[in-house]
C-alpha cells in the first residue's frame, strides 16, 4: 500500500474506524472532512477541512497522495426535491471533483464507497452477484449508482485504477441510530421488547464494521480494478437477528414479539463476496453471531 492514502468521510461511522486502523499500521493518513474538528482523531492523523462541492477546497493537500478512498456521502431516503438535489451535489458532482482531483495530480489509485441501495428491492433465494442488475429506488441510491459510473470511466479513460465497493449492511458501535439492528440492540439493553412486524423474514446482509474496514484495506493494497462486494456473504433473516440480539446483549431477557399490524416489505437479499474474495483475498472474520458478539464486547469495553 502507498504510504499517503486521503480518506473523504473520515469523521462518519467507516471513516472513524479506517483512519485508526491505517495510523496504526503506519500509513501516513489525511482524513479530510466537513466537519471540524475531527472527533477523536488519531495521533499522528492530519486533519484537512473538504468540501467536496467546492473543488477548490482539495487545493491544499499536499502533492503526494497515492490513494484515496471516498467514503464521504449525503444519505437521505426521502423521496423530495431538496434531497434529490443535495445527493446530486454531494454524491454526484463531489464524486466527480474528487476523480478529477485525481486525475490533475496523478494519483494513481482510487476506492468508490458505494451500496447495497443501487439494487433496489430484492427478493432473491440465493446469494446475489455484482452482474445483478441495478434499480436504485431512492435517490441516494441512484447517486451512489451514478458515482460507480463515473469512478469507472474516468479510471478507464484517464489511466486510474478504480474501485467500487457494494457494502451491505454495516453495523457496530457508532452506527446510525435508525437501523434496525442499532434500534434491536439499544431496546435489549433497556430490557425492552424486540418487534418484529410481519413474519419477520425480510432478509439482509449484516457485515460488522471491522471487516468493512478490512476490506477496504485489502482493496487499497491490491491491483484490481472494477466493482465489489464487501459483505457478510450470509443473509439474516429480522426475525431470527432479533433472537440473536436478546441472547448476546440481554442473555434472552428481551422479549422478541411480533407486531401483526405492519408487514414487511419480503425483501430477501444476500451478496455473493467470490469476486472479492478471489481477486484480494477479502474473506471478512466476524461472519453472523461472531460480530454480534464483537459488537457487544466492544460496547462493554471489552473489544477483540
Amino acid at each position: 500500500m502507498g504510504e499517503t492514502i486521503l480518506v473523504t468521510g473520515a469523521a462518519g461511522f467507516i471513516g472513524r474506524r479506517l483512519i485508526r486502523r491505517l495510523a496504526g499500521e503506519g500509513v501516513r493518513v489525511l482524513a479530510a472532512t466537513h466537519r471540524a474538528p475531527l472527533p477523536e482523531c488519531p495521533s499522528g492523523v492530519e486533519v484537512w477541512p473538504v468540501d467536496l462541492t467546492a473543488p477548490g477546497s482539495l487545493g491544499p493537500l499536499p502533492a503526494s497522495i497515492d490513494g484515496v478512498v471516498h467514503l464521504a456521502a449525503a444519505i437521505s431516503v426521502e423521496q423530495s426535491l431538496e434531497a434529490a438535489e443535495q445527493c446530486l451535489e454531494v454524491n454526484g458532482m463531489g464524486t466527480m471533483n474528487l476523480l478529477r482531483f485525481c486525475v490533475e495530480r496523478g494519483i494513481p489509485s482510487f476506492i468508490f464507497s458505494s451500496s447495497v441501495a443501487v439494487y433496489g428491492t430484492v427478493r432473491a433465494e440465493h446469494p446475489i452477484s455484482e452482474s445483478w442488475p441495478p434499480a436504485p429506488v431512492s435517490f441516494y441510491a441512484a447517486t451512489k449508482l451514478l458515482g460507480e459510473r463515473y469512478t469507472e470511466l474516468m479510471g478507464r479513460a484517464f489511466g486510474v485504477r478504480t474501485m467500487s465497493l457494494r457494502f451491505s449492511s454495516v453495523y457496530g458501535p457508532g452506527q446510525h441510530p435508525d437501523t434496525v439492528l442499532a434500534i434491536f440492540v439499544r431496546r435489549a439493553l433497556a430490557g425492552q421488547d424486540l418487534e418484529v412486524f410481519g413474519r419477520g423474514e425480510r432478509t439482509q446482509d449484516f457485515l460488522y464494521v471491522d471487516d468493512a474496514v478490512g476490506g477496504i484495506i485489502q482493496a487499497l493494497r491490491s491491483s484490481a480494478s472494477g466493482v465489489f462486494h464487501i459483505g457478510s456473504g450470509l443473509g439474516t433473516s429480522v426475525g431470527t437477528l432479533a433472537r440473536c440480539v436478546s441472547d448476546i446483549f440481554s442473555e434472552g431477557r428481551a422479549r422478541v414479539v411480533s407486531r401483526p399490524d405492519r408487514a414487511d416489505d419480503g425483501a430477501m437479499i444476500c451478496l455473493d463476496i467470490a469476486r472479492a474474495r478471489e481477486a484480494f483475498g477479502y474473506v471478512p472474520r466476524h461472519a453472523g453471531e461472531a460480530g454480534l458478539r464483537a459488537y457487544s464486547r466492544e460496547l462493554r469495553g471489552h473489544p477483540a
